[in-house]
């Protein structure tokens, strides 16, 4: 917990969220329960 105002914006800090989470979302294997189905299907 900060115990002061800390030196980050709240625009500067929603920034970086976004981008990481673009760099994990984009490295990270996802086979949903929507790709299994449509996977069936296409067999």
């Amino acid at each position: 917990m900060l115990t002061n105002k800390g030196h980050i914006s709240k625009l500067q800090a929603d920034k970086k969220a976004v981008t990481e989470y673009k760099e994990f979302n984009r490295t990270q294997k996802v086979f949903s329960d929507f790709d299994r189905i449509i996977h069936k299907q296409n067999e």
